[in-house]
């Protein structure tokens, strides 16, 4: 008499699991457009009163420009010919906190003319 075994079954769901991890799984650490476009973005204020949630939203043009690591540099362009150059990491907005389903929370890489490092949040809607 044979015996049945689970073992295909087992097998057949850790396979269905490698294929989502490798190919279907969403990386909340990486951005979600290539080249320069139109993104929401914060400005929180500087790193000494940061404040994501109560900044106003600007759609404005965002380049990535590279990632290494979980760290991503940004270039953000301004309405009136400025930019500036922003570093940090994209997650996903576990708590809801900005309504959104994931963000890039960042920091200039520059002080600004006042010596203050300004904080900016990309979202994705």
């Amino acid at each position: 008499m044979q015996e049945k075994s689970g073992g295909g079954i087992i097998t057949l769901i850790l396979i269905g699991l490698a294929i989502w991890f490798f190919f279907f799984r969403v990386d909340y650490k990486d951005v979600w457009w290539k080249g320069t476009e139109y993104q929401t973005v914060r400005y929180c204020g500087t790193i000494s009163d940061a404040n994501c949630a109560a900044a106003n939203v600007y759609y404005l043009p965002v380049t990535h420009e590279e990632r290494s690591g979980d760290t991503h540099t940004f270039m953000i362009k301004f309405d009136n010919g400025g930019y500036v150059e922003v570093d940090g990491t994209c997650m996903k907005d576990e708590s809801h906190l900005y309504g959104v389903e994931r963000y890039c929370y960042t920091r200039a890489v520059e002080p600004d003319n006042n010596g203050g490092i300004g904080v900016f949040l990309i979202t994705k809607l």
